[in-house]
Protein backbone atom coordinates (compact mmCIF):
# COMPACT_ATOMS: atom_id res chain seq x y z
CA UNK A 1 0.00 0.00 0.00
CA UNK A 2 2.94 2.43 0.87
CA UNK A 3 4.52 1.48 -2.11
CA UNK A 4 1.48 2.68 -4.54
CA UNK A 5 0.43 5.78 -2.32
CA UNK A 6 3.82 7.14 -3.22
CA UNK A 7 3.68 6.64 -6.85
CA UNK A 8 3.19 9.74 -8.99
CA UNK A 9 0.24 8.41 -10.85
CA UNK A 10 -2.89 9.42 -11.29
CA UNK A 11 -4.39 6.35 -12.39
CA UNK A 12 -2.54 3.02 -13.25
CA UNK A 13 -4.27 -0.42 -13.67
CA UNK A 14 -2.61 -3.06 -11.64
CA UNK A 15 -1.16 -6.96 -13.17
CA UNK A 16 -0.64 -9.02 -10.36
CA UNK A 17 1.38 -11.78 -11.23
CA UNK A 18 1.74 -14.20 -7.96
CA UNK A 19 -1.07 -15.66 -5.75
CA UNK A 20 -0.06 -13.02 -2.82
CA UNK A 21 0.06 -10.30 -5.08
CA UNK A 22 -2.98 -11.90 -6.21
CA UNK A 23 -4.99 -11.50 -2.70
CA UNK A 24 -2.89 -8.38 -1.85
CA UNK A 25 -4.55 -6.29 -4.51
CA UNK A 26 -7.83 -7.78 -4.12
CA UNK A 27 -7.30 -6.44 -0.16
CA UNK A 28 -6.51 -2.95 -0.91
CA UNK A 29 -8.80 -0.13 0.59
CA UNK A 30 -11.31 1.31 -1.67
CA UNK A 31 -9.30 4.53 -2.08
CA UNK A 32 -6.68 2.97 -3.85
CA UNK A 33 -8.38 0.36 -5.70
CA UNK A 34 -10.32 3.52 -7.62
CA UNK A 35 -6.84 4.58 -8.59
CA UNK A 36 -5.52 1.40 -9.31
CA UNK A 37 -8.20 -0.21 -10.61
CA UNK A 38 -7.52 -4.09 -11.86
CA UNK A 39 -10.06 -6.65 -13.12
CA UNK A 40 -9.99 -9.07 -10.16
CA UNK A 41 -12.35 -11.14 -8.07
CA UNK A 42 -13.39 -10.48 -4.41
CA UNK A 43 -10.77 -11.27 -2.21
CA UNK A 44 -13.42 -14.37 -0.54
CA UNK A 45 -13.93 -15.64 -4.19
CA UNK A 46 -10.05 -15.79 -5.09
CA UNK A 47 -9.09 -17.17 -1.51
CA UNK A 48 -11.63 -20.15 -2.48
CA UNK A 49 -9.58 -20.42 -5.98
CA UNK A 50 -6.14 -20.09 -4.61
CA UNK A 51 -6.20 -22.26 -1.42
CA UNK A 52 -6.82 -25.79 -2.45
CA UNK A 53 -8.69 -27.19 0.23
CA UNK A 54 -11.45 -24.33 -0.27
CA UNK A 55 -11.65 -25.68 -3.86
CA UNK A 56 -11.30 -29.14 -2.78
CA UNK A 57 -15.11 -28.28 -1.07
CA UNK A 58 -16.32 -26.63 -3.51
CA UNK A 59 -15.60 -29.03 -6.15
CA UNK A 60 -17.05 -31.86 -4.23
CA UNK A 61 -19.94 -29.89 -3.99
CA UNK A 62 -20.49 -29.47 -7.54
CA UNK A 63 -19.56 -32.61 -8.50
CA UNK A 64 -16.49 -32.01 -10.69
CA UNK A 65 -14.29 -34.96 -11.11
CA UNK A 66 -10.62 -34.26 -9.09
CA UNK A 67 -8.05 -36.40 -7.75
CA UNK A 68 -8.68 -38.63 -4.50
CA UNK A 69 -7.57 -35.93 -1.62
CA UNK A 70 -7.26 -35.77 1.62
CA UNK A 71 -6.84 -32.75 3.51
CA UNK A 72 -4.18 -32.68 7.05
CA UNK A 73 -5.47 -30.94 9.95
CA UNK A 74 -2.37 -31.96 12.11
CA UNK A 75 0.63 -33.98 13.33
CA UNK A 76 -1.84 -36.51 14.96
CA UNK A 77 -4.26 -36.70 11.77
CA UNK A 78 -4.37 -40.63 10.94
CA UNK A 79 -3.33 -40.59 7.52
CA UNK A 80 -3.40 -44.70 6.96
CA UNK A 81 -6.84 -45.26 6.82
CA UNK A 82 -7.05 -43.02 3.83
CA UNK A 83 -8.65 -44.11 1.02
CA UNK A 84 -5.51 -43.27 -1.25
CA UNK A 85 -3.29 -46.13 -2.59
CA UNK A 86 0.31 -44.98 -0.31
CA UNK A 87 1.84 -46.03 -3.55
CA UNK A 88 0.55 -43.50 -5.84
CA UNK A 89 0.02 -40.68 -2.90
CA UNK A 90 1.76 -37.46 -2.98
CA UNK A 91 2.43 -34.43 -0.47
CA UNK A 92 0.46 -31.00 -2.07
CA UNK A 93 0.10 -27.86 -0.40
CA UNK A 94 -3.23 -25.93 0.43
CA UNK A 95 -0.91 -22.70 -0.46
CA UNK A 96 2.09 -22.92 -3.06
CA UNK A 97 3.96 -20.12 -2.88
CA UNK A 98 5.65 -20.62 0.87
CA UNK A 99 5.96 -24.85 -0.07
CA UNK A 100 7.82 -23.68 -3.28
CA UNK A 101 9.99 -21.34 -1.73
CA UNK A 102 10.95 -24.03 0.90
CA UNK A 103 11.48 -26.67 -1.15
CA UNK A 104 11.64 -25.82 -4.72
CA UNK A 105 8.58 -27.79 -6.02
CA UNK A 106 5.16 -27.85 -6.64
CA UNK A 107 4.78 -31.52 -4.87
CA UNK A 108 6.80 -34.12 -2.72
CA UNK A 109 6.40 -37.81 -3.93
CA UNK A 110 7.63 -40.31 -0.54
CA UNK A 111 9.08 -43.33 -0.81
CA UNK A 112 6.50 -45.38 0.90
CA UNK A 113 4.05 -45.16 3.65
CA UNK A 114 6.38 -44.14 6.51
CA UNK A 115 8.09 -41.85 4.55
CA UNK A 116 4.51 -40.24 3.75
CA UNK A 117 4.11 -40.67 7.30
CA UNK A 118 7.06 -38.58 8.70
CA UNK A 119 6.72 -35.74 6.08
CA UNK A 120 3.20 -35.15 7.05
CA UNK A 121 4.22 -35.16 10.48
CA UNK A 122 7.50 -32.92 9.86
CA UNK A 123 5.29 -30.55 7.73
CA UNK A 124 2.25 -30.04 9.87
CA UNK A 125 4.58 -29.96 12.77
CA UNK A 126 6.09 -26.53 11.30
CA UNK A 127 3.02 -25.10 10.28
CA UNK A 128 2.65 -26.06 6.71
CA UNK A 129 -0.80 -26.69 5.51
CA UNK A 130 -0.85 -29.33 3.29
CA UNK A 131 -2.91 -32.35 2.36
CA UNK A 132 -2.51 -35.94 0.26
CA UNK A 133 -3.65 -36.45 -3.26
CA UNK A 134 -3.72 -39.02 -5.45
CA UNK A 135 -1.07 -39.00 -8.69
CA UNK A 136 -3.08 -39.65 -11.32
CA UNK A 137 -0.76 -41.98 -14.34
CA UNK A 138 -0.38 -40.53 -17.82
CA UNK A 139 2.43 -38.95 -19.43
CA UNK A 140 2.76 -34.73 -20.29
CA UNK A 141 0.03 -35.33 -23.19
CA UNK A 142 -2.86 -36.13 -20.59
CA UNK A 143 -2.68 -32.84 -19.28
CA UNK A 144 -5.21 -30.17 -20.75
CA UNK A 145 -5.40 -26.33 -19.66
CA UNK A 146 -8.78 -23.96 -20.15
CA UNK A 147 -7.55 -20.89 -19.94
CA UNK A 148 -9.59 -17.96 -20.64
CA UNK A 149 -11.09 -14.31 -19.19
CA UNK A 150 -14.46 -13.18 -17.17
CA UNK A 151 -15.30 -9.57 -17.27
CA UNK A 152 -17.05 -7.54 -14.50
CA UNK A 153 -20.70 -9.11 -15.40
CA UNK A 154 -19.27 -12.59 -14.80
CA UNK A 155 -19.66 -13.05 -18.32
CA UNK A 156 -16.63 -15.30 -20.36
CA UNK A 157 -15.08 -13.05 -23.27
CA UNK A 158 -11.90 -15.77 -23.77
CA UNK A 159 -11.27 -19.23 -24.00
CA UNK A 160 -8.19 -20.63 -24.95
CA UNK A 161 -7.50 -24.51 -24.62
CA UNK A 162 -4.36 -26.59 -25.26
CA UNK A 163 -2.81 -29.24 -24.48
CA UNK A 164 0.80 -30.18 -22.96
CA UNK A 165 3.45 -31.78 -25.09
CA UNK A 166 6.01 -31.74 -23.16
CA UNK A 167 7.35 -30.50 -19.23
CA UNK A 168 9.91 -30.00 -16.92
CA UNK A 169 10.77 -31.66 -14.26
CA UNK A 170 8.42 -34.93 -15.44
CA UNK A 171 6.49 -35.57 -12.41
CA UNK A 172 5.11 -31.96 -10.64
CA UNK A 173 6.62 -29.27 -13.49
CA UNK A 174 5.94 -26.83 -15.98
CA UNK A 175 4.85 -27.23 -19.53
CA UNK A 176 7.99 -26.58 -21.73
CA UNK A 177 6.00 -27.15 -25.12
CA UNK A 178 2.20 -27.26 -25.87
CA UNK A 179 -0.69 -27.37 -28.80
CA UNK A 180 -3.38 -25.65 -29.11
CA UNK A 181 -7.08 -27.51 -29.24
CA UNK A 182 -10.65 -26.80 -30.35
CA UNK A 183 -12.85 -26.36 -26.70
CA UNK A 184 -14.98 -28.48 -28.45
CA UNK A 185 -12.74 -31.12 -27.58
CA UNK A 186 -12.70 -29.90 -23.70
CA UNK A 187 -16.48 -29.72 -24.08
CA UNK A 188 -16.47 -31.28 -20.41
CA UNK A 189 -13.74 -29.53 -18.87
CA UNK A 190 -14.41 -26.17 -20.67
CA UNK A 191 -18.35 -26.84 -18.99
CA UNK A 192 -17.06 -27.65 -15.42
CA UNK A 193 -14.29 -24.59 -15.25
CA UNK A 194 -16.57 -22.16 -15.82
CA UNK A 195 -19.36 -23.74 -13.59
CA UNK A 196 -17.08 -23.59 -11.12
CA UNK A 197 -16.06 -20.08 -11.34
CA UNK A 198 -19.49 -18.83 -12.18
CA UNK A 199 -20.30 -20.08 -8.66
CA UNK A 200 -17.69 -18.23 -7.08
CA UNK A 201 -18.64 -14.98 -9.42
CA UNK A 202 -15.13 -15.02 -10.48
CA UNK A 203 -13.64 -12.00 -12.81
CA UNK A 204 -10.15 -11.87 -14.53
CA UNK A 205 -7.73 -13.79 -15.92
CA UNK A 206 -7.87 -17.75 -14.88
CA UNK A 207 -6.13 -21.23 -16.24
CA UNK A 208 -7.56 -24.75 -15.53
CA UNK A 209 -5.64 -27.62 -15.53
CA UNK A 210 -7.07 -31.05 -15.99
CA UNK A 211 -5.43 -34.60 -16.64
CA UNK A 212 -7.09 -37.29 -18.67
CA UNK A 213 -7.41 -40.78 -16.30
CA UNK A 214 -6.44 -43.13 -18.57
CA UNK A 215 -8.11 -46.01 -16.15
CA UNK A 216 -11.74 -44.29 -16.56
CA UNK A 217 -11.47 -41.82 -19.38
CA UNK A 218 -12.53 -38.98 -17.06
CA UNK A 219 -11.24 -35.09 -17.05
CA UNK A 220 -9.46 -34.30 -13.49
CA UNK A 221 -9.86 -31.16 -12.33
CA UNK A 222 -6.23 -30.70 -10.80
CA UNK A 223 -5.67 -26.91 -10.15
CA UNK A 224 -7.16 -23.32 -10.79
CA UNK A 225 -4.50 -20.23 -11.49
CA UNK A 226 -6.06 -16.77 -10.52
CA UNK A 227 -3.07 -15.01 -12.02
CA UNK A 228 -1.58 -13.95 -15.55
CA UNK A 229 -0.43 -16.99 -17.28
CA UNK A 230 3.60 -17.10 -18.44
CA UNK A 231 2.37 -17.84 -22.73
CA UNK A 232 0.43 -14.42 -22.49
CA UNK A 233 1.92 -13.62 -25.74
CA UNK A 234 1.21 -16.41 -27.35
CA UNK A 235 -2.76 -16.28 -26.57
CA UNK A 236 -2.31 -12.77 -27.62
CA UNK A 237 -0.55 -14.46 -30.97
CA UNK A 238 -3.30 -16.99 -31.36
CA UNK A 239 -5.92 -14.09 -31.16
CA UNK A 240 -6.67 -13.87 -27.70
CA UNK A 241 -5.30 -10.47 -26.21
CA UNK A 242 -6.41 -11.31 -22.66
CA UNK A 243 -4.15 -8.52 -21.34
CA UNK A 244 -5.93 -5.60 -23.45
CA UNK A 245 -8.66 -7.09 -22.53
CA UNK A 246 -8.18 -7.17 -18.56
CA UNK A 247 -6.76 -3.46 -19.22
CA UNK A 248 -9.85 -2.18 -20.83
CA UNK A 249 -12.47 -4.42 -18.05
CA UNK A 250 -10.66 -2.45 -15.05
CA UNK A 251 -11.57 0.71 -17.14
CA UNK A 252 -14.82 -0.31 -17.40
CA UNK A 253 -14.56 -0.36 -20.77
CA UNK A 254 -16.92 -2.70 -23.04
CA UNK A 255 -14.52 -5.78 -23.93
CA UNK A 256 -14.92 -7.76 -27.04
CA UNK A 257 -15.11 -11.83 -27.32
CA UNK A 258 -12.14 -13.57 -28.24
CA UNK A 259 -13.07 -17.31 -29.07
CA UNK A 260 -11.23 -17.87 -32.46
CA UNK A 261 -7.95 -19.77 -31.50
CA UNK A 262 -6.38 -21.56 -34.39
CA UNK A 263 -5.82 -25.53 -33.40
CA UNK A 264 -2.50 -27.19 -33.72
CA UNK A 265 -0.64 -24.23 -33.33
CA UNK A 266 2.58 -25.26 -31.63
CA UNK A 267 4.57 -23.28 -28.95
CA UNK A 268 7.65 -23.88 -27.11
CA UNK A 269 9.63 -22.70 -24.16
CA UNK A 270 13.05 -23.04 -25.31
CA UNK A 271 15.34 -23.35 -22.61
CA UNK A 272 12.89 -25.56 -20.21
CA UNK A 273 12.04 -27.25 -23.65
CA UNK A 274 15.70 -28.50 -23.48
CA UNK A 275 15.66 -29.83 -19.63
CA UNK A 276 12.71 -31.70 -20.92
CA UNK A 277 14.94 -32.89 -24.07
CA UNK A 278 17.45 -34.13 -22.36
CA UNK A 279 15.81 -35.97 -19.59
CA UNK A 280 13.85 -37.64 -22.48
CA UNK A 281 17.07 -38.56 -24.31
CA UNK A 282 18.31 -39.58 -21.02
CA UNK A 283 15.42 -42.45 -21.12
CA UNK A 284 15.54 -43.19 -24.59
CA UNK A 285 12.23 -41.54 -25.62
CA UNK A 286 13.64 -38.94 -28.01
CA UNK A 287 15.90 -38.10 -30.31
CA UNK A 288 17.62 -34.58 -31.11
CA UNK A 289 16.30 -34.43 -34.88
CA UNK A 290 12.71 -34.41 -33.16
CA UNK A 291 13.49 -31.88 -30.68
CA UNK A 292 14.89 -29.39 -34.02
CA UNK A 293 11.61 -30.48 -35.82
CA UNK A 294 9.54 -29.34 -32.96
CA UNK A 295 11.64 -25.62 -32.68
CA UNK A 296 10.75 -25.54 -36.64
CA UNK A 297 7.48 -25.61 -36.00
CA UNK A 298 6.54 -23.60 -32.96
CA UNK A 299 6.05 -20.25 -31.54
CA UNK A 300 8.83 -19.33 -29.36
CA UNK A 301 7.21 -18.28 -26.30
CA UNK A 302 10.31 -15.64 -24.76
CA UNK A 303 11.83 -14.67 -28.41
CA UNK A 304 11.13 -11.87 -30.69
CA UNK A 305 13.23 -10.48 -33.04
CA UNK A 306 12.15 -7.19 -32.50
CA UNK A 307 13.16 -7.53 -28.64
CA UNK A 308 15.56 -10.17 -28.07
CA UNK A 309 16.63 -9.83 -24.70
CA UNK A 310 14.07 -11.35 -22.66
CA UNK A 311 15.09 -14.51 -24.43
CA UNK A 312 19.01 -13.87 -24.08
CA UNK A 313 17.95 -13.22 -20.30
CA UNK A 314 16.28 -16.70 -19.97
CA UNK A 315 18.68 -18.44 -21.67
CA UNK A 316 21.53 -17.15 -19.41
CA UNK A 317 19.22 -18.03 -16.61
CA UNK A 318 18.90 -21.30 -17.92
CA UNK A 319 22.66 -22.00 -18.67
CA UNK A 320 23.48 -21.13 -15.06
CA UNK A 321 21.09 -22.81 -13.40
CA UNK A 322 22.46 -25.80 -15.48
CA UNK A 323 25.95 -25.63 -14.31
CA UNK A 324 24.66 -25.18 -10.44
CA UNK A 325 22.93 -28.64 -10.84
CA UNK A 326 25.96 -30.38 -12.87
CA UNK A 327 28.20 -28.83 -9.80
CA UNK A 328 26.06 -30.13 -7.25
CA UNK A 329 25.90 -33.66 -8.47
CA UNK A 330 29.69 -33.74 -8.98
CA UNK A 331 30.13 -32.75 -5.36
CA UNK A 332 27.10 -35.45 -4.48
CA UNK A 333 29.26 -38.03 -5.97
CA UNK A 334 31.76 -37.08 -4.02
CA UNK A 335 30.56 -38.83 -1.33
CA UNK A 336 28.32 -35.70 0.53
CA UNK A 337 25.01 -37.11 1.67
CA UNK A 338 21.69 -36.08 -0.37
CA UNK A 339 19.70 -33.12 1.07
CA UNK A 340 16.85 -34.64 3.78
CA UNK A 341 13.71 -32.85 4.17
CA UNK A 342 14.83 -31.46 7.56
CA UNK A 343 17.41 -29.69 5.84
CA UNK A 344 15.37 -28.17 3.12
CA UNK A 345 13.37 -27.03 6.57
Amino acid sequence: MDYLQALPLEKGVLFPSSDADVLAVARLPRHLKARFPCSLSTAPALDHVLDKGKLLRVLEARGVPHPKTMLVHGPDDDITHAYIDPDRAFIKPRESQEFIRRFGTKAIRPTGPDDLRAKVEWMTGNGLDIMIQEYIPGPPVNHYFVDGFIDAHGVVRARLCHRRLRMFPSEFGDSTAMTTVAPDALAPAVERVEEVLGFLAYRGMYSAEFKLDDRDGVLRLLEINARPWWYLEFAARCGLDVVLMAYRDALGLPVADAFSAKEGRHMVHLSNDAAAWRALRGSGEARRIDHLRSLVRSDWAMFARDDPLPAITDMGGFMLQAFKRRLGARRRSGGAPPPTIAAFG
